[in-house]
């Protein structure tokens, strides 16, 4: 008890040469393991971002070459059971079909067709405060209950097809 108090708490640490150099190979190591972890971590959360984008652009031309097909023949029926079968599975929040200016034509369920969206909404600013050709096609956003949520915005470009209804140089829909 006379070594304890003499030395105080950490007095095994400063009078052992065992401990001494214990310590001076596990802390460095920690660093430098720790600094790894965190590189690593960094780059997997980047990897798995970089396959949800891809995943999502594959999924957004499958939907719109669908939309596209129905909206072409008239049947908007088809359109409106389209989105609210891609939403029933659970791996889509929501798809919207908007305008140019951003008000809903198809929603799931009918919900919010007619709505304005406005671009200023936290999870639409981070891309629309950027110039139109500096947008990401994807990006995560922070939803307003503080989800991380990867959100998706495929434009559909007015082609030679949609002719018939639509102006060739009309703005594109999304």
């Amino acid at each position: 008890t006379m070594r304890w108090e003499r030395h105080g708490r950490f007095g095994p640490i400063r009078t052992s040469l065992r401990a001494k150099v214990t310590l001076g190979v596990l802390l460095p190591l920690l660093l430098i393991l720790g600094g790894i972890t965190a590189v690593q971590v960094a780059r997997h959360e980047t990897i798995v971002l970089n396959s949800a984008a891809l995943v999502a652009a594959n999924a957004g031309h499958v939907i719109e070459e669908s939309l596209r097909h129905e909206i072409i023949e008239s049947h908007f029926d088809n359109v409106q059971e389209l989105l609210d079968v891609i939403t029933e599975g659970g791996n889509f929040r929501v798809v919207y079909l908007l305008d140019h200016e951003g008000v809903v034509l198809f929603a799931p369920g009918g919900i919010g067709v007619g709505t304005q969206l406005s671009n200023d909404e936290p999870d639409c600013d981070p891309c629309h405060r950027l110039e139109e050709d500096e947008r990401p096609a994807s990006i995560v956003v922070e939803t307003e209950d503080g989800e991380r949520v990867f959100r998706s915005m495929v434009p559909m470009e007015n082609t030679p097809d949609c002719a018939g209804c639509h102006e060739e140089d009309e703005p594109l829909a999304m």
